[in-house]
This record gives C-alpha cells, structure tokens and sequence, in this order.
C-alpha cells in the first residue's frame, strides 16, 4: 500500500505480524506497528496484530491507513492504532463497532465525498462470501451485496452471489463515475459492482478465464491488471473488448522461480 502522499510503502508481514515501511526515497526498511500474535490497540510498542490481511491507505492524510485485521477493521491514526469495527471472533453479524463481525477483511478501499472526505469503506469478506461496508466515523457495518453463498452469480445486492471476494479496486475509465465501480476477484471470477444500485455482473470472458485471480489493479490506459495464483501469472485485460494478454509469467519448479519473462506491452 502506498502512502497518499506517495513517498512511503506500507507492507505487512503476516506470519510476523507486523506492518513495516519502505521509503522510496532511499530504500530504507523500518518497523512501523506491531509486537507479536494478539489483539490489542494502542503505540507502536503496544499494539498487537491478530493476522494482518490487507492495508488501505486513508486519502486524507498522508500516514494514516486502515488495517484488515483477521475478523476486524482498525485504523492507524499517527502510530496509534484503534478499532473501527469487528473483533478477534469470527462471524457474520452486522452492527456497530465491536458487536460486528467479520470472517476475513481480505481487502478494504475507501470512498471519499467531493471535498476529499472518507465517507465508506468497502470490505471485502472473503470467507462470509459478501462485501460490507463500514461507516469510519461510527463503526457501523452492513453487508452490501452478496448472499453469502460460495458461487459467482449476477444480481443486485443480496441477490447476487460474490464467492470468496479477495481484491478490489475502482474503475477509473473515463466513462465511469469516479469511485462508483469496483472489480472485485473472486476464486474463479472478475465481478463488477455498482456501488450506487448494487448491481453486481461477472466480466463477460471471450476466452477461458485463468484460473485463481487473486491481486487486481486498474492502469492509467484502463487495462486491469490481474495476478492468479495456480498459473503464477499476472495479466493484463482489455476491457472492450474482453481481452487477456499474458504479461508476466513465473515458471515454478519445486517452488523456486526458474524463469520469468514480460512480453511487450503499452500501459
């Protein structure tokens, strides 16, 4: 995750439970939160992290971030870390602050109003098969769209089905609404999802789709750019038409990296 001033990158180590820094100025590595497995708030000397998902940068200040925390949402605020919704226990209840529960924050992304100001968060639930959204201010949680269901179906709102939704991100084509329109990866799918009607529509595939889309990002020459674990490929797709190249390929042997290439492409 990239700091919003653009001169940091936040990353976590999961099985160490920590959050560290890189700074691209100078490539120098520090500790930034976390001492060890648990669940506590608090300093950086203090706080601890249950199994840290996913980092999401808040747009209005410069070092501030969200944090997926295992079953909960907390929020980075100048070294000191807070709760914002969830807990350590694992469910599927709607609510307020710690009475909601989550069963796996695998992404979050934020929408902001028109003078910059977060105003939701998008929650990607990956083992309660939905995407939430949460109120930063108040900690209020409700389930968005999906009906929990582990299948891709089209459909709006609960009616749909979003199975393990992993990785977000907004579509920033010239056409679309700024902040209106998530892609969404799920286990074998790319969703679509219309955050003003809930509509919610899988990518109409010419091809046969890769399998295991995980990471997604949106290029400035409107190409998604999708990593899938079983093909140990990243691949850029042009949205109209619906086309896959593959862009960068790791050839796994015995789980080492034999070879890697990038054939030529125009982001």
């Amino acid at each position: 995750m990239r700091s919003s001033d653009q001169k940091s990158v936040y990353f976590a180590e999961m099985g160490c439970h920590l959050i560290r820094r890189y700074n691209l100025a100078d490539g120098q590595v520090s500790h930034v939160l976390g001492t060890g497995s648990g669940f506590t708030q608090g300093g950086p000397k203090s706080v601890a992290f249950h199994n840290v998902y996913s980092l999401c940068a808040d747009p209005t200040k410069p070092h501030n971030f969200y944090v997926g925390d295992g079953a909960s949402v907390r929020y980075c605020d100048g070294g000191i870390t807070g709760l914002v919704a969830g807990s350590n226990q694992a469910g599927k209840t709607d609510g307020v602050g710690a009475n909601a529960r989550f069963n796996g924050v695998n992404d979050i992304v934020t929408q902001s109003t028109a003078n910059g100001k977060t105003h939701k968060l998008f929650v990607a639930d990956i083992d309660n098969h939905v995407i939430r959204v949460v109120d930063p201010d108040s900690g209020k949680v409700s389930t968005f769209a999906g009906d929990g269901t582990n299948e891709s179906r089209d459909g709006n709102g609960l009616k749909c089905a979003i199975g393990y939704p992993r990785c977000m991100v907004w579509d920033l084509s010239p056409h679309v609404k700024p902040e209106t329109v998530l892609w969404i990866t799920t286990y074998n799918h790319l969703m679509q999802l219309n955050t003003e009607t809930g509509a919610a529509t899988r990518l109409p595939l010419r091809t046969k789709i890769p399998i295991n889309p995980w990471a997604i990002q949106f290029t400035p020459s409107c190409h998604l750019l999708v990593g899938c674990r079983d093909t140990h490929a990243v691949y850029a797709i042009n949205l109209q038409p619906v086309m896959w190249t593959k862009l960068l390929v790791r050839v796994m042997r015995g789980g080492w990296t034999v070879r890697c290439y990038q054939p030529n492409f125009d982001f």
